[in-house]
């Protein structure tokens, strides 16, 4: 309802007009509180997608195809250990003890190996993306088999995993959590001035419904954030399109009892 119809109105995303009333100012305090709100839960909204089923699975095709993911190995499958050497089998004290000599910075943990050609796994979550690996070591001989860091891991992973942390509230630091309250200041203001905004706005004896705009046209810009979100939200894109054939379907309705109306 906001959305800018051309270059020229994108000033009105940075203003508030404070000196026109409290009609105007209610109204703007909500136009554009709702507006950077939208921007700032996109990307917060990101972050959970992942873990969705029809947007999550999409994004993992997408990412195998274009190879950013993870490299081979890196979560351990396929590393297989030497079972001719089970005179040397390491215990978890020894294990511990590698883990502990690589200096690995925040959570450590420690995959035990459940079948003779499997692997002690030891992983670690950092604060920061860049501080993680992933080290596989051979469990009768204690060799590293295979040992990443993150920088070994790909571009739409590595992004995934930022924007998951930002919705979490972890990313970076106690300076996350405060960006995630000030949405959730945000979000109350927008409810509190759209309530005033109504009480003020809103005639007597009278709900105040708007009358349908005169002015349809849909600008570019919001032309082409809609297609854009309905591409990469396919439930999003769904429902658009549900929602134009709902309008459709009612707009022929309405001419044809017009036509039978005129007709008899």
């Amino acid at each position: 309802m906001f959305f800018p119809r051309s270059i020229a109105e994108i000033r009105t995303l940075f203003r508030v007009r404070v000196k026109q009333g409290k009609r105007t100012l209610y109204r703007d305090l909500h136009a554009l509180c709702g507006f950077w709100l939208s921007l700032a839960l996109l990307l917060v909204l990101a972050g959970g997608l992942p873990w969705t089923e029809l947007f999550g699975s999409n994004l993992k095709t997408v990412r195998d195809q274009i190879s950013t993911g993870y490299p081979t190995g890196y979560h351990g499958r396929g590393l297989e250990s030497d079972p001719t050497k089970t005179a040397n089998q390491l215990d978890l004290d020894e294990v511990v003890t590698i883990a502990k000599d690589k200096g690995l910075a925040g959570v450590v943990t420690i995959t035990i190996p459940t079948k003779p050609k499997g692997i002690y796994s030891i992983s670690n979550r950092a604060e920061a993306l860049k501080d993680q690996q992933q080290i596989h070591v051979d469990q009768y001989s204690g060799n590293v088999i295979k040992a990443f860091s993150w920088s070994d891991v790909g571009a739409l992973s590595n992004g995934r995993h930022v924007v998951m942390r930002i919705h979490q509230g972890e990313f970076f630091g106690q300076e996350n959590w405060y960006f995630i309250l000030g949405l959730c200041v945000l979000t109350a203001v927008l409810s509190a001035s759209a309530l005033v905004s109504y009480c003020l706005r809103k005639p007597k004896k009278s709900l105040g419904l708007p009358k349908a705009a005169r002015d349809k046209q849909i600008g570019v810009l919001l032309w082409g954030s809609m297609l854009l979100l309905g591409i990469t939200l396919p439930m999003f894109g769904i429902s658009l399109l549900a929602i134009m054939t709902l309008c459709l379907i009612s707009k022929i309705l309405k001419k044809t009892i017009r036509l039978v109306s005129a007709a008899s």
